[in-house]
């Protein structure tokens, strides 16, 4: 579960970054696991991104593991405290966060 909310503390540097667009081309170009799962990468989308300033970013975790009966009442205050990281780190630099989990 950590490696989960410390891969989501990562995408912190992207966010906002100008390079984001570029980065997403090399690794379609040269790592065969990565692909689009919706939508397709095109000109347009490119011309757009120089406006990345205006974007809003949501980062995702998707983690079946995560009991949010469990952090609610304190079972996991590992989970509970790193979550915690993960908002404020997310809040600070301007996106939200969504936590998919488990009842």
């Amino acid at each position: 579960m950590q490696d989960v909310f410390q891969q989501a503390l990562r995408t912190e540097k992207w966010i906002g970054n100008p390079n984001l667009f570029k980065q997403i081309q090399e690794n379609l170009i040269k790592k065969q696991n990565s692909q689009i799962i919706k939508g397709e990468l095109k000109d347009e989308f490119a011309a757009s991104f120089r406006a990345y300033d205006n974007w809003q970013y949501e980062v995702v975790i998707v983690h079946p593991g995560i009991s949010k009966e469990a952090i609610l009442h304190e079972k996991k205050k590992n989970a509970s405290v790193l979550l915690l990281n993960c908002y404020d780190s997310m809040k600070a630099c301007g996106a939200s966060l969504k936590i998919v989990c488990s009842k």
